[in-house]
């Protein structure tokens, strides 16, 4: 299980998670990683207990899906999540369901966020997407890793933003964020999980993998994983981020 979600709702606690299986595996190569979204419920946010044995979100048959968001919106709740096909036929993309139940999202997703230009820095895979509401703006916004031709392994974060969650824009100085350099712990790939603003500054942490043997490699061997956090005073949208300066600190 990886990728969890804590949502409170009505003095429970609802935790989303991805389950991660494979069909094929041949020793040496990555397996090819089956996923799916899977929710325990707790009163206490200790004692969890799943809501059943099934996803539980409708995912279509040889896809996988993972990294839930779940947002309570115009009074109906919205799942977030990234899709792609399980073979790596095509990338990864973002999609929302729309459910008056937390506990099951029945309904067929629509693709609302993916790659568009197939030559640009995000132009094979639109993967973790993170997302955060700023009341006093009322935009939802979101940070997403951008893959050119690997699956799921992000050099690059864009920054979009949306009124209803379904219908996106790109910042036009994409991409903001990039991983360390060869040498550092996140020089590898970067995963930003948690995206949220507190008082005037927004918080963003990530998973960071060093390069192992080679970063151009997706998952090289011999890497590490560690945890960062990113900070920013201001509005996102409003902030310029030069190609000379795109990596925050």
């Amino acid at each position: 299980m990886i990728s969890p979600r804590v949502v409170l709702i009505d003095d429970r606690f609802f935790l989303y998670y991805c389950t991660v299986t494979y069909d094929t595996f041949t020793p040496g190569t990555q397996p090819r990683w089956i996923k799916n979204i899977g929710l325990a419920v707790s009163p206490d946010g200790v004692n969890f207990e799943k809501v059943g044995p099934e996803p539980v979100v409708m995912i279509p048959e040889g896809h996988s899906a993972g990294v839930p968001n779940l947002i309570l919106h115009d009074g109906r709740w919205h799942m977030l999540f990234a899709r792609g096909p399980s073979d790596r036929r095509e990338g990864v993309s973002v999609f929302l369901t729309v459910s008056d139940d937390p506990c099951r999202f029945d309904r067929e997703a629509e693709k609302v966020f993916g790659p568009e230009d197939p030559e640009a820095w995000d132009g094979n895979s639109i993967v973790t997407p993170a997302f955060c509401y700023d009341p006093e703006s009322e935009w939802y916004y979101m940070l997403y890793g951008g893959c050119s031709r690997h699956w799921d392994y992000p050099a690059f974060y864009g920054l979009g933003r949306s009124r209803d969650l379904r219908h996106w824009e790109r910042h036009p100085a994409n991409p903001c964020i990039e991983r360390g350099g060869p040498d550092d712990w996140d020089g590898g790939a970067i995963w930003i999980t948690e995206f949220t603003k507190i008082d005037s500054r927004y918080y963003a942490w990530y998973e960071g993998r060093s390069a192992g043997q080679d970063r151009s490699v997706e998952y090289s061997p011999g890497a590490t994983k560690q945890i960062g956090l990113l900070t920013l005073d201001g509005d996102p949208w409003e902030i310029a981020v030069s190609e000379s300066d795109a990596r925050t600190r």
